[in-house]
């Protein structure tokens, strides 16, 4: 692996894309025929606009007492605050992400200032971090949506950094 591989390098197309304008049944059947957990929501340029997760519906189902509304469409219950990636981010800058939450392994205030002092090794404290971060994200380019890249994906990437017998294997 070289140090500056790249998303475009491990992307793929998305297997499912949603439209803001579709029913929710039509979208959670469209994701379970095709076995998708998320779908990123496009519109009709190819824009990236939100993603729609099984996780959401089922906030969803128990915000509503398990009793959901027929017509809810997926702009309604989408999330629109997303974590994208760019083609041209690095590899190793994305599995930092994705594992380590810096305030949480090296707390500091804004000044830079430790903010607590800690007795836990670094490898110990990023464990003890765990990161509430996406499993999937859309990759955009110019705001439009031209991939998907999974934590699946990030670890085929890096997987040579075991050894040559893992590499074979993926």
């Amino acid at each position: 692996m070289t140090r500056f591989q790249k998303v475009a390098d491990y992307m793929h197309p998305p297997k499912v894309v949603l439209a803001p304008t579709q029913t929710i049944t039509d979208a959670l059947a469209i994701m379970q025929q095709s076995q998708a957990g998320w779908a990123p929501v496009v519109d009709s340029r190819n824009q990236l606009v939100g993603v729609l997760t099984e996780h959401d519906l089922l906030i969803d189902l128990w915000c509503c007492d398990y009793r959901p509304s027929m017509d809810l469409t997926v702009q309604e219950l989408m999330q629109q605050q997303v974590v994208a990636l760019s083609p041209r981010d690095l590899i190793r800058d994305l599995a930092e992400q994705i594992c380590i939450d810096v305030e949480q392994v090296y707390p500091t205030s804004v000044m830079g200032r430790a903010t607590a002092l800690c007795s836990l090794s670094l490898k110990e404290r990023v464990r003890q971090s765990k990161p509430a971060k996406p499993h999937q994200y859309p990759v955009v380019e110019n705001g439009q949506l031209v991939g998907t890249m999974s934590r699946h994906d990030l670890l085929r990437a890096l997987s040579p950094l075991y050894g040559e017998s893992v590499a074979k294997a993926s």
